[in-house]
């Protein structure tokens, strides 16, 4: 269906899921509006790495996930999706530069270099910890020791 000349982004009916759908190990965060969310999570590093009618697939390191546009059949609740920085403080200073507001830069056990915590627009938390480089030995492991890199919450 088209709207004056433009694609619909309108997503399949539920019950009528798209190709997004098969892929089941990649975590799904609902959005009511994509183009604001892919804005955000661009400006949290991430990439686009594939965009189709109603969802977009981005990835960030070793993070992979979905957004999908919404449906309303999450009952609104917000997911939480764990991203990684080298730069922390380089990031939230950009963030805030962009008038997205960051809680402070905080150090716990869990995250002993460091962890922000950002909402998107659809007020999802995105937990971000300070990338740490592997050693020698580390370099075949699939993702950075310790970090997050799945949503929890409203995940598919």
């Amino acid at each position: 269906m088209t709207r004056a000349g433009v694609e619909s982004t309108v997503p399949p009916l539920i019950g009528q899921r798209g190709p997004h759908w098969s892929m089941p190990d990649v975590p799904h965060l609902t959005v009511s509006h994509i183009p604001r969310a892919i804005d955000f999570y661009l400006a949290l590093g991430c990439e686009v790495a594939l965009v189709a009618d109603g969802w977009v697939r981005l990835r960030q390191a070793e993070a992979r996930f979905v957004l999908v546009r919404g449906y309303g059949d999450d009952g609104g609740r917000p997911g939480v999706l764990g991203l990684t920085s080298p730069d922390l403080d380089g990031l939230r200073r950009r963030l805030l530069a962009l008038g997205i507001g960051s809680g402070p830069l905080l150090r716990s056990p869990d995250a002993p270099t460091g962890v922000i915590h950002v909402r998107d627009p659809d007020l999802h938390v995105v937990v971000i910890t300070r990338a740490v480089l592997a050693s020698a030995s580390d370099r075949g492991s699939p993702s950075p020791r310790g970090l997050p890199t799945t949503i929890k919450g409203s995940v598919r």
